[in-house]
C-alpha cells in the first residue's frame, strides 16, 4: 500500500508507522511528523519528484524497534534534507544500517543535529577496513 501526502505536514504531528512493503509518498512536499516505527520489511520513503529542496522531518525514533528495512527514493543529497530528532541519537546504530537510498550503497549517517545523510563511498570503506582490523585483532588474540 501506498500514504501520498497532497500537501505539506499532510499527516499533522503523529507518528507514522511503515508495515512490510508500505510507502510513505512526500509528494515533494515538506512533513514534518512524530516517531516512524518500521513494522516491517520493504518500507519506503519517497521524497516525490518535485525539484527544490524537500524536507522529511520525523521525532526521535531511536527508542522504537524497527522491523526490516527503509529504502529512500527520490532523495538528491545536495538538496532534500532527512531528519531524525535533533541530535545524534535520533536513531540507533541498527537503525541506520537498515536504511538504503536509492542507488547509493547501503547503510546512512546521522549527524549532531539528526540529520540523515548518504555515506560517501570513502566513508563506507573505512568503516568496513575499520570492522576488518576488529575481527583480525580479535582473531589474533584468540591464537
Amino acid at each position: 500500500g501506498a500514504i501520498v501526502a497532497t500537501k505539506a505536514n499532510a499527516l499533522g504531528s503523529g507518528g507514522l508507522t511503515l508495515n512490510a512493503g508500505t510507502t510513505f509518498n512526500a509528494g515533494g512536499f515538506n512533513q514534518t511528523l512524530g516517531a516512524l516505527t518500521m513494522a516491517g520489511s520493504g518500507a519506503m520513503l519517497d521524497f516525490g519528484a518535485a525539484a527544490g529542496t524537500n524536507i522529511l522531518t520525523f521525532a526521535s525514533s531511536s527508542g522504537l524497534s524497527w522491523a526490516g528495512t527503509l529504502t529512500i527514493f527520490n532523495f538528491d543529497p545536495n538538496t532534500d534534507r532527512l531528519r531524525f530528532g535533533t541530535s545524534a541519537t535520533g536513531l540507533t546504530f541498527s537503525q541506520l544500517t537498515g536504511i538504503t537510498f536509492n542507488g547509493f550503497a547501503p547503510g546512512a549517517l546521522i549527524d549532531p543535529s539528526g540529520y540523515v545523510t548518504v555515506p560517501e563511498p570513502s566513508t563506507l570503506s573505512l568503516c568496513f577496513l575499520g570492522a576488518m582490523a576488529l575481527v583480525l585483532r580479535r582473531n589474533s588474540r584468540t591464537h
